[in-house]
């Protein structure tokens, strides 16, 4: 948070015109906003990610309690990035992730029963 000595000092260099100091201070703040706001892409992204991809490829036969398993583990590391702060982007990669793994888990839970609408359409969909 700006100090109240920062806010004065900008308030007095743009009042008479930006000096160097002016915009050292400007550039200071405007730099660490962007370390605030900015994060770094979760390691654990591109893993989940990378799963997800996998399970839409189908289960080919795999034993569906494995599986849904497998996807109980995934869901699991996936929460606690969710209830971090994250840039839009990396929360919508978040969101994404997590409706393809919700969606192979209601794959999974009917067996025998086609889904409603394909995997690949709603792969698609979340993907847009």
């Amino acid at each position: 948070m700006l100090s109240m000595k920062h806010r004065q000092m900008l308030r007095s260099a743009v009042a008479v015109g930006l000096t160097g100091t002016a915009i050292a201070a400007l550039i200071d703040t405007r730099q660490s906003f962007d370390q605030a706001v900015a994060s770094d892409i979760p390691a654990e992204m591109s893993d989940l990610e990378a799963a997800a991809e996998r399970y839409g490829n189908g289960y080919h036969g795999q034993d569906p309690a494995k599986v849904l398993a497998d996807l109980v583990v995934d869901f699991d590391e996936l929460r606690p990035l969710l209830d971090m702060p994250q840039p839009v982007a990396v929360r919508t990669r978040l969101c994404r992730t997590g409706a393809q793994l919700a969606g192979m888990a209601a794959i999974v839970l009917r067996p025998g029963r086609p889904p409603r609408i394909p995997f690949v359409v709603r792969h698609r969909r979340a993907a847009s």
